[in-house]
């Protein structure tokens, strides 16, 4: 009896386990470039990156890009880097999108960060529909051009508000940004850093905001190549990571272990106590 007992016990514990690990794959991750490998078309998940190349719209209004324009990714010690060449002077706008699914269900930050070298454009991009919130028009918007930043909402009105966290951005400088959801009373955190000083340039708290994080179906990575642009454009991306709101941002495979080694501990004190 004591023998099924610790057998059931034992493998409740893996049970749970796998289903802390599961949960933690889906719900938080930390994604830091050490490889790249995206997918194509709309199979969205929550596992992979899907390009969406030189599309206005992912599903309904595909755009041929002129052919003196291309896009390419790169990974480079951890730093994804997203590139468009213009050889000569176009009149379409195009665009290169890294898409992933992302889902929450409580309070929550996402921690991202970024620099740029001659992009005219490019949309960090948390998304209420994957389908055809691509360009400027997601929950929330970390948006870049000119020089200048900007963070974009689409406010209770149904009318897109900004705060602008740097008017002069400059080139290869490295920015921080930390946006924090928290559920009761909705509103969201915003911080932006730039290079190593931990003093915020901008902090900001926005309470009217359409959208909970609950909407949200996931994160976006643009580049964008106006009309008249000729030459390179850079976006870098050093690491993008979903985690607690009101603490340290935990990786998956950290969670998973935590959660793994506290129920065996757990299963070990029982059946020491079983035994005695």
């Amino acid at each position: 009896m004591r023998k099924a007992l610790t057998l059931s016990l034992m493998m409740s514990v893996l049970i749970l386990a796998l289903v802390s690990r599961g949960y933690a794959t889906q719900h938080i991750w930390s994604e830091n470039f050490n490889t790249f490998t995206p997918i194509y078309g709309t199979n969205y998940d929550y596992r992979n990156w899907t390009e969406v190349q030189n599309r206005t719209n992912p599903v309904t209004s595909p755009v041929i890009p002129p052919e003196n324009l291309t896009f390419t990714h790169s990974v480079a010690d951890g730093i994804l880097q997203l590139t468009a060449h213009t050889i000569l002077a176009h009149t379409t706008l195009a665009h290169l999108t890294y898409y992933r699914e992302l889902h929450i269900e409580s309070s929550m930050t996402i921690e991202v960060k970024f620099a740029s070298n001659g992009a005219n454009a490019f949309f960090i991009s948390f998304l209420h529909d994957p389908e055809y919130d691509w360009l400027g028009l997601g929950m929330f918007n970390i948006y870049c051009t000119g020089g200048e930043g900007y963070l974009k909402w689409m406010n209770t009105s149904g009318v897109i508000e900004d705060l602008k966290f740097d008017a002069t951005m400059p080139a290869d400088v490295w920015y921080t940004a930390k946006i924090s959801w928290d559920a009761s009373p909705n509103h969201v955190h915003a911080l932006f850093y730039e290079g190593s000083n931990r003093t915020a340039i901008a902090n900001a708290t926005i309470t009217n905001n359409l959208h909970d994080f609950t909407d949200l179906s996931g994160v976006a990575f643009s580049i964008i190549a106006y009309d008249t642009t000729v030459g390179f454009g850079r976006v870098f991306i050093d690491y993008i990571r979903v985690g607690s709101a009101g603490g340290s941002i935990l990786t998956t495979g950290l969670i998973a272990s935590i959660v793994s080694i506290a129920m065996l501990a757990c299963c070990i004190g029982i059946i020491k106590k079983l035994g005695s």
